[in-house]
């Protein structure tokens, strides 16, 4: 029931947000006059998609309907009046993969007719003061994914020795709380239909599998911390990354709201120029299972977590931020 819930739930705000994207992007066309040219942009798959996705909105959450078009009206005219010459606007985010890893950063293209200057437009919309989410890789290739300072690879090597090593420790222990015979792929846990949901286990077993998580994020901010004072303008390039700048093209405009009242959303647009503000970082102690990086300007949360069950040695490092106060 939990795993449907949230299987739901992801499926859910994958569909806003993808609506969202769409919404912005027609506003955004509109206003400059030229609608018509961005709805012929879409490939008539996506275009289906849409339409499909666009009428379980209006089926199930016809409230969330209406906020999505009025908000996203708010966000394109404040685009508008910060860039005003970017006419020519194109959906490119999920519609597109053709673009590699220069689109990657993207849900919209806005170009200048003009100066032929482009802007790759990352769109997220989230409930007040709750983290963005940004970036995610897998614990054994996080590091060399985001963090290429030198010798990033034999680093991420031994980490995962580390990790492997964890991972079976914690396995044995759920196995032997369990009183079931120990084996690696827990094909005796699934045969007697243990659960495989970290949401479902019992307090002991529960604990044990936090202990895990929080262990491998201890071992992963002692790594980042280490790489931070060996090279510290190499380590911020790297949190552009995990942050979702790399593309120095890219502009993130986030749309926070409360409830689906349009009167309480704020805008925040982010550009390049902010990381000139970041100064120092500091690593906040590891409590729970997510490693803090905190400047004057933002948190960043690294968090560790399973892909979908812990009975698979898959985790993955979820990446998100929050800003220190909102720029609006």
């Amino acid at each position: 029931m939990i795993d449907q819930t949230i299987n739901k739930e992801a499926l859910f705000n994958e569909v806003k947000g993808s609506l969202f994207e769409f919404l912005v992007g027609k506003e955004l066309s509109s206003l400059h006059g030229n609608e018509f040219l961005y709805l012929k942009s879409l490939s008539k798959d996506y275009a289906k998609v849409l339409q499909d996705q666009d009428r379980m909105i209006r089926l199930f959450y016809p409230e969330l309907r209406s906020f999505l078009e009025a908000s996203s009206r708010r966000m394109a005219e404040k685009m508008m009046k910060i860039y005003p010459g970017f006419k020519t606007i194109q959906l490119v985010g999920k519609a597109s993969h053709a673009g590699g890893n220069e689109l990657a950063e993207g849900d919209l293209l806005l170009l200048n007719d003009q100066t032929d200057e482009k802007i790759y437009l990352s769109l997220k919309i989230s409930k007040k003061n709750s983290y963005v989410n940004s970036k995610s890789a897998g614990v054994k290739s996080f590091l060399t994914t985001y963090f290429p300072i030198e010798g990033a690879s034999q680093v991420q090597e031994d980490f995962n020795f580390f990790y492997e090593h964890q991972y079976e420790q914690m396995a044995r222990d759920l196995h032997e709380l369990e009183n079931i015979a120990y084996d690696s792929s827990f094909s005796q846990w699934k045969n007697l239909n243990k659960t495989e949901l970290p949401g479902e286990l019992r307090f002991e077993l529960s604990e044990r599998l936090i202990e895990f998580y929080r262990t491998v994020a201890l071992r992963l901010s002692g790594i980042l911390l280490d790489f931070y004072k060996r090279n510290p303008v190499q380590f911020l390039n790297s949190l552009k990354s995990v942050t979702g700048f790399s593309n120095p093209h890219v502009v993130q405009a986030h749309l926070f709201h409360d409830g689906h009242a349009i009167e309480s959303i704020a805008i925040d647009i982010l550009e390049q120029g902010l990381w000139d503000k970041m100064g120092e970082v500091c690593f906040k102690p590891t409590i729970g299972a997510s490693v803090e990086i905190v400047s004057s300007m933002m948190t960043i949360q690294l968090r560790v977590k399973p892909m979908n069950k812990f009975t698979s040695p898959a985790v993955k490092i979820n990446c998100a931020y929050k800003l220190t106060k909102q720029l609006t």
